[in-house]
């Protein structure tokens, strides 16, 4: 299973166990493909504004209703269909348009029409993950912020021909939004902050007592407090100060 799955889960269940009074009425409903997903590898969900959930697997994006499945394939002969199956993230614009990255390019999703509109985040012909999306934050002014492993990518759809900017080059694996700062899990022991004003780009080092060596921010979810749960592949997750670049909890 998907890393950010597992540390939602666990985020999840750890919240429910402190709010809940009886945790042992708590009852998990198991979906798979005898209910219509299209595949069993669950690499990316997201509930949108409209209530349907979205899951990502690597054959297929599904849309749920929370009683049927409507999936979504890609198809060679129909160049409205989405460009890949494999899907890893989706996310939402401001306007509700469902965006969808995939490991061949970025799709944003006509609700009306249920087709999709690809955008190429390729322009060096040098990087071996060429169209890879791996994580992506929409923003406003019709601007989206794209991590693929051979950098961040700023995509400006705001005009009929779409404008892509590379702003670092890195390993990007998740990226979130703080005001007009980004703070982005990068490559190995890699974490950052970019300030989308000045365009100041900052490493940041994170104290705190047993932190393993060359740990990777795989995962970073902001909570309510202004703290930031993060997720590593293999080495847990826990919960850091920015402000004091400290790790409260590992």
């Amino acid at each position: 299973m998907n890393l950010r799955i597992i540390f939602i889960i666990i985020l999840f269940v750890f919240c429910v166990n402190l709010n809940a009074e009886n945790p042992n009425d708590i009852v998990f409903e198991n979906i798979s493909v005898k209910e219509g997903l299209s595949q069993l590898s669950v690499v990316a969900i997201f509930q949108d504004s409209k209530g349907f959930m979205w899951f990502g697997t690597r054959d297929g994006l599904n849309r749920y209703n929370g009683y049927n499945f409507e999936v979504f394939q890609h198809d060679e002969s129909d160049s409205t269909t989405i460009s890949d199956g494999y899907i890893l993230c989706i996310s939402e614009d401001n306007e509700h348009r469902i965006w969808v990255g995939t490991t061949n390019g970025l799709n944003c999703f006509d609700r009306t029409t249920k087709t999709f509109k690809h955008y190429n985040i390729n322009i060096s012909s040098h990087s071996t993950d060429l169209n890879e999306i791996v994580c992506i934050l929409p923003t406003s002014g019709h601007k989206i912020w794209i991590g693929k492993y051979d950098g961040l990518y700023l995509l400006d759809y705001s005009n009929k021909k779409s404008i892509i900017q590379k702003i670092l080059s890195s390993r990007i694996y998740t990226i979130v939004q703080n005001n007009d700062q980004l703070l982005i899990g990068a490559s190995v022991s890699n974490l950052i902050t970019y300030n989308i004003k000045s365009n100041k780009i900052s490493n940041i080092v994170l104290t705190g007592t047993d932190i393993p060596q060359n740990i990777s921010f795989k995962t970073i979810i902001k909570d309510k407090e202004g703290l930031y749960w993060f997720g590593t592949p293999n080495q847990g997750f826990g919960l850091f100060d920015l402000k004091n670049k400290k790790i409260l909890k590992y």
